[in-house]
C-alpha cells in the first residue's frame, strides 16, 4: 500500500503555551477512501527529509491552515503575522525543494497551493472572505485534463483568505482552473507538482473528481 506524506497546520494555544501539529480526520478517511496511508510530518523535525526517505513515501500533500509567512518577508511583501509560523514555511519549503529535485508528485491544498506559489516567486493578495469563506465557486478549466477529471463538476469549496491573480506572474507555473480572476488550481510546468485552492477532504461525500485526480497524481491503481 502507498505512503504518503502530509503536512500540518500549526495550532497555538497560548493560553497554556502549547503547539499543536494538527490534521482534519476527514484526510484521514480519504486516505481510506483512495487506498493508501496518508503519514503526517510534523513539523519540528531537524531534517524533514530524512523523515520521509525513511518512511518510503510515494508522494507529499501540503494540507490546509495557516498563512504563509518568511516568504513574503523576503519579497518585501507585508506578512499577516497572524496564523504565520516559520517552522512550517521550513519544513514545506525544504520538502517542496527535495520533491523537484527527485521529482515525486506533490500537491498543495489550499495554503499549501499558496506556499508552492510563494516559493516560485508569485505575490499572494489578500480576498474577499464573504466571497472566499465558506462558500462554492464555479470554476471554468484551462486544462482539458482537468476537465476530464472532473467531467460535469464546475464547482468547488472555498476556505481562503489569501489568493493568486490571473493572469498567473510565474512562468514556471500553468493555470489549470480559475474564477474570474483568480487562479483556483495550477501545474508545475515539467513537474508532477499540483496546487488546488479547494479542499478535497471537505466534500461530503468524497468528489468523484477529486479522487480521479488524486489518484492521477499518485499513481494510485485498484491493485495498489
Amino acid at each position: 500500500m502507498k505512503i504518503i506524506g502530509i503536512t500540518q497546520r500549526v495550532d497555538h494555544r497560548k493560553e497554556i503555551n502549547e503547539k499543536r501539529d494538527c490534521l482534519d480526520q476527514r484526510w484521514m478517511i480519504l486516505a481510506k477512501t483512495l487506498g493508501v496511508i496518508f503519514v503526517p510530518i510534523p513539523n519540528t523535525l531537524e531534517d524533514p527529509v530524512a523523515y520521509i526517505i525513511k518512511l518510503n513515501v510515494s508522494g507529499i500533500i501540503f494540507s490546509g491552515g495557516n498563512h504563509v509567512g518568511n516568504i513574503q518577508e523576503k519579497q518585501n511583501q507585508e506578512p499577516d503575522h497572524h496564523d504565520v509560523f516559520v517552522e512550517r514555511d521550513r519544513t514545506e519549503q525544504t520538502l517542496l525543494s527535495y520533491a523537484l529535485q527527485i521529482r515525486i508528485p506533490l500537491l498543495g491544498v489550499c495554503r499549501g497551493m499558496q506556499m508552492i506559489y510563494a516559493f516560485f516567486g508569485g505575490e499572494l493578495k489578500k480576498v474577499d472572505k464573504n466571497i472566499h469563506v465558506a462558500h462554492r465557486h464555479a470554476l471554468e478549466w484551462k486544462s482539458d485534463q482537468m476537465a476530464n477529471f472532473y467531467k460535469n463538476q464546475m464547482d468547488v469549496n472555498s476556505y481562503h483568505g489569501y489568493g493568486i491573480s490571473s493572469p498567473i506572474t510565474s512562468a514556471r507555473l500553468e493555470e489549470t482552473g480559475i474564477y474570474n480572476d483568480e487562479v483556483e488550481s495550477f501545474k508545475v510546468k515539467d513537474f508532477e507538482v499540483y496546487g488546488v485552492m479547494w479542499h478535497p477532504e471537505r466534500e461530503e461525500p468524497f468528489s468523484d473528481g477529486d479522487i480521479q485526480f488524486l489518484k492521477y497524481i499518485f499513481k494510485i491503481h485498484e491493485t495498489n
